[in-house]
């Protein structure tokens, strides 16, 4: 899944979350919804040539330093949890956590969004769930998923953003149902 589409199909569900706990004006949604995006690119640090490794050109050679592949680590099902766990220690001794929250939450949301946009791919997350299985993750049979940079892909992405636009402006008012 492209950077964009990722992106995308994580601030489909980011918008209601972000109406619901936090209204979408003001710093506590704009921090959510940014923290979001760009949560939704961190898995793909572990990648050379990715969008947000072409911005922090650092993280890849550390994964290759430490010989990992794309779609590994960083991609597994205990990453989120290890993630959590980094940001609660963080979190408890952040002395702004009032204000921070909506960033930690928003990074994890996004995050956890991008693998599940991953498993909406042909070829899923090799040992999703390591070390505790090492089945593919995957969301839908093959044949209702699509190839990264696909024509499918494109739609898909067209219709989320859509999605994210519509959802916005009902919440906003501007459209009614």
């Amino acid at each position: 899944m492209t950077y964009r589409t990722h992106i995308a199909f994580a601030l489909t569900s980011a918008v209601p979350f972000c109406e619901y706990q936090y209204g979408l004006v003001g710093l506590e949604a704009i921090m959510f919804l940014g923290a979001t995006s760009i949560g939704a690119l961190a898995p793909d640090l572990d990648e050379e040539g990715s969008y947000l490794s072409n911005k922090l050109p650092i993280f890849p050679l550390i994964f290759k330093l430490f010989n990992v592949k794309h779609r590994g680590i960083t991609h597994r099902a205990i990453s989120i949890l290890f993630l959590f766990l980094i940001l609660c220690v963080i979190g408890s001794i952040d002395k702004n956590l009032e204000f921070s929250y909506p960033i930690y939450i928003g990074f994890i949301f996004g995050y956890l969004f991008h693998l599940f946009g991953d498993m909406l791919t042909k070829g899923g997350i090799n040992q999703f769930f390591y070390p505790f299985s090492n089945s593919r993750g995957v969301l839908l049979p093959r044949k209702f998923r699509f190839y990264t940079f696909s024509n499918t892909e494109t739609i898909v992405f067209l219709l989320l953003c859509c999605v994210v636009a519509t959802e916005y402006m009902f919440f906003l008012g501007i459209i009614n149902v």
